[in-house]
């Protein structure tokens, strides 16, 4: 059976993506109201970087589920199939939102090319701990960031 473990953050990318136009709002009343100025210069530069930026994070995180064997990477474009033997590498990004890290994770291909995934694993702290063991299960080589397997854990 399926388990859930990161959902795309539709809502929090729609809120990052409304401040652009929000600045682009006070830009067209300060162009109108006060004529062409360096305002709406900085306005527009500043909009267009956090617009951009804001695009391309939140089109980069997927929605990734898993079950015994294999890990399913959810797209508008379809899913993609991962056997937990193909993943080679999971990593804590720089990137946080609402204080929940963004993780990268690194695996091969059907053809044997490397590929890479963001997810957001937004509590879900039981389910990142059995996908990870059960990954490491799977192939004990994986390089998994601030996780200890469960033969190693004194707890």
């Amino acid at each position: 059976m399926r388990q859930t473990l990161s959902k795309t953050p539709y809502g929090t990318g729609i809120v990052f993506l409304l401040i652009p136009v929000v600045f682009i709002g006070f830009a067209l009343y300060a162009t109108i109201t006060e004529g062409f100025d360096d305002v709406f210069i900085v306005l527009f530069l500043f909009t267009g970087i956090f617009g951009v930026v804001g695009v391309n994070i939140f089109t980069r995180i997927k929605s990734v589920e898993f079950d015994d064997s294999h890990m399913y990477i959810l797209s508008r474009h379809g899913e993609v199939d991962v056997p937990f033997k193909n993943i080679k590498r999971a990593v804590i990004t720089g990137t946080r939102i609402n204080r929940w890290k963004v993780w990268k994770i690194e695996y091969r291909d059907d053809l044997g090319q490397e590929q890479r995934i963001r997810f957001y694993p937004r509590g879900y702290v039981k389910e990142m701990d059995e996908f990870f063991t059960r990954v490491w299960e799977s192939n004990p080589e994986v390089e998994i960031d601030v996780w200890i397997p469960p033969d190693k854990r004194t707890d």
